[in-house]
């Protein structure tokens, strides 16, 4: 088989790895194997599974890089597949988690392609959000998995801008609260607003400096605020939607109080693979969308904020500064 045909089928033939690492992350594989190497027949045991089956998944994370086989049948974490621990630095365990959750919606790509309409709605009779508020088990792994990220978010956030100037900042949408848990701590004189829907902080871990406000940013947000924040919210929505959204920030901030957005910016013209598939996967889930530059700076115009600026990070997001104008 030619370089060319092997790399298509390894992308064609993708789902069966993200499908083995979900099973792997149900059965906590990567958690059970963090003091050391164990023999499959006792994971077999610890997770109640059939032996010679786990066995052969095993050796199949092992050839992704996962896990490796050390002698006798016993099976060890790599580098990699510490990624996959829940209490790991940088954790992919949730994340790995809700992956596989939208795997129902992304057999219907197809649909969404020719209606234009989210296929999550078609798979579960609702669309997501409604799901999400219905379904707290769902919820709980929808926020820890934005937590993950919300982590190098923060430091990113931290890093890259001086948050020393604002005395109360809020976070919109901020879910469980793991974002602004990190400004706070970085900046003990500074107070912070959680803001989000009920199911969606009732998850939040208290902070003695943070008070939770429960609503949701289609309606009235709390004022007051010296730095607003928007973390990965907008690509949820279409533009009628997130203009919304952005109205209803303006209002409740003060003409040269300071935003802050934080989303994945497309290249206009072929966008790296990740975000591009990232788009696809809003347009699935939510009928949102990622965007360009442009687009983001269209909205906030609109919306009253002044030209925004863009600061790159090392992470896959970019942050936009905007003031209200």
């Amino acid at each position: 088989m030619d370089l060319e045909s092997a790399r298509v089928r390894e992308m064609i033939d993708g789902y069966r790895l993200s499908q083995s690492i979900f099973v792997a992350t149900q059965l906590c594989i990567a958690d059970r194997l963090a003091g050391g190497a164990v023999h499959y027949e006792a994971l077999a045991t610890v997770t109640e599974t059939d032996p010679p089956s786990l066995l052969r998944l095993l050796r199949a994370l092992a050839s992704a890089g996962l896990v490796e086989e050390t002698g006798e049948s016993l099976f060890a974490l790599t580098s990699l597949g510490r990624l996959l621990r829940r209490d790991a630095e940088g954790s992919l365990h949730a994340w790995a988690t809700l992956s596989a959750a939208l795997f129902q919606p992304w057999a219907d790509l197809l649909l969404s392609i020719r209606t234009g309409k989210p296929a999550f709605d078609s798979a579960r009779g609702k669309n997501r959000w409604q799901h999400l508020s219905d379904c707290a088990g769902d919820s709980r792994t929808f926020n820890e998995a934005m937590a993950e990220s919300s982590e190098l978010v923060a430091r990113e956030l931290v890093a890259s801008c001086d948050l020393s100037r604002f005395p109360t900042v809020v976070d919109v949408g901020g879910g469980n609260g793991i974002l602004l848990r990190k400004i706070l701590a970085a900046y003990p004189g500074a107070r912070g607003v959680l803001f989000d829907l009920p199911e969606a902080i009732r998850d939040a871990q208290a902070h003695e400096r943070c008070t939770l406000v429960e609503g949701s940013f289609f309606d009235v947000l709390p004022e007051g605020g010296d730095a607003y924040v928007l973390s990965r919210i907008l690509h949820d929505w279409n533009d009628d939607r997130a203009s919304r959204i952005l109205r209803n920030t303006r209002r409740a901030m003060a003409n040269g109080t300071t935003l802050f957005v934080i989303e994945r910016i497309l290249e206009p013209d072929q966008p790296q693979l990740e975000a591009a598939l990232s788009d696809l996967s809003m347009m699935l889930m939510n009928g949102g969308r990622e965007r360009t530059l442009d687009e983001f700076t269209a909205l906030l115009t609109s919306a009253g904020f002044g030209n925004a600026r863009a600061r790159p990070t090392a992470t896959r997001f970019q942050i936009l500064e905007a003031q209200a104008s």
